[in-house]
C-alpha cells in the first residue's frame, strides 16, 4: 500500500494519514491540529473575496459549503467510532451479565443447603421461643383481663404447662431452657392453685355464715311479729 493511499482527503489541501486520523478520536484534542489545518486553509482560500461581488459571493459559499462537508465527514467518522465502541461495549456487558446471573445461580445452587438448614433452624428456635412465651403467659394467678382466676381455670393451666413439657418436639440444645421453664410454670401454678383453692374456701365459709345469720335474723323477725300478734 503507498502512502498516498494511506492519506484521506479531509479538505482541499488538507490531507492526513488514516491512522494518525483514526488515533486522533480517542485523545482529548486530538482532532485540534485538523481543525486549525481546515481554518487556516479556508481562511487563506476565502482572503481577498469580496462579498459584493457576485463571484466572491458564489466562492466564499462553496468555501463554506466544503467546511460543512468537511465537518460531516469528520463527525460521521466519529459517529462510525462510536458505534463500533457502542457494539464492543455491549459485548463486555452482555458477558459480565452472564457472568453475574450464571455465577449467581451457581452460588445461590451450592448454598441452597446451608439455606435450608438456617430457614429451619430459625422455625425451630421460632417454635422453641413460642413454647416458653406460652409458659410465661401461664404462669400467672389472673387472667389477660387482670382477673383472679379459680382454682378449676388454674389446674387447666396446669395441665397445658404440663402437655407443652412433655410435648414431642426436638428441643435440642433448648431442651433444658424448656423443662427449666416448664418447671418454675408448674412450681408456680401448684402455688397458686393451693392459695386459690384456700381463698375459695374462706369464701364459701364466708358465705355460709353470712346464710346462717340471714337466717338466724330471719327466724327472729318472723317470731318477733309473732309474739306481738
Amino acid at each position: 500500500m503507498t502512502e498516498q493511499s494511506q492519506q484521506i482527503a479531509l479538505y482541499q489541501g488538507v490531507n492526513v494519514e488514516k491512522a494518525a486520523y483514526m488515533a486522533a478520536f480517542s485523545q482529548a484534542g486530538g482532532l485540534q491540529s485538523i481543525i486549525d489545518q481546515i481554518t487556516l486553509q479556508a481562511h487563506e482560500q476565502a482572503k481577498g473575496l469580496d462579498a459584493s461581488t457576485p463571484a466572491s459571493r458564489k466562492e466564499l459559499a462553496s468555501i463554506a459549503y466544503s467546511v460543512a462537508k468537511a465537518k460531516t465527514g469528520i463527525d460521521g467518522e466519529g459517529k462510525d467510532l462510536v458505534s463500533e465502541a457502542k457494539a464492543k461495549i455491549k459485548v463486555v456487558d452482555d458477558n459480565r451479565k452472564a457472568v453475574r446471573d450464571k455465577l449467581d445461580t451457581l452460588r445461590d445452587t451450592i448454598r441452597q443447603p446451608v439455606t435450608d438448614y438456617e430457614q429451619a433452624e430459625q422455625e425451630r428456635l421460632a417454635a422453641i421461643q413460642a413454647v416458653l412465651d406460652q409458659l410465661d403467659t401461664l404462669a400467672s394467678a389472673n387472667d389477660s383481663d387482670g382477673q383472679r382466676l379459680s382454682a378449676e381455670q388454674l389446674h387447666m393451666r396446669k395441665h397445658q404447662a404440663a402437655a407443652l413439657a412433655k410435648n414431642d418436639y426436638d428441643y435440642g440444645d433448648m431442651a433444658a431452657d424448656v423443662a427449666a421453664k416448664a418447671e418454675s410454670t408448674l412450681k408456680y401454678l401448684d402455688t397458686a392453685i393451693a392459695a386459690a383453692e384456700e381463698y375459695e374456701q374462706q369464701q364459701a365459709e364466708i358465705e355460709r355464715m353470712r346464710t346462717e345469720q340471714a337466717a338466724r335474723e330471719q327466724a327472729d323477725h318472723e317470731a318477733k311479729i309473732a309474739a306481738e300478734a
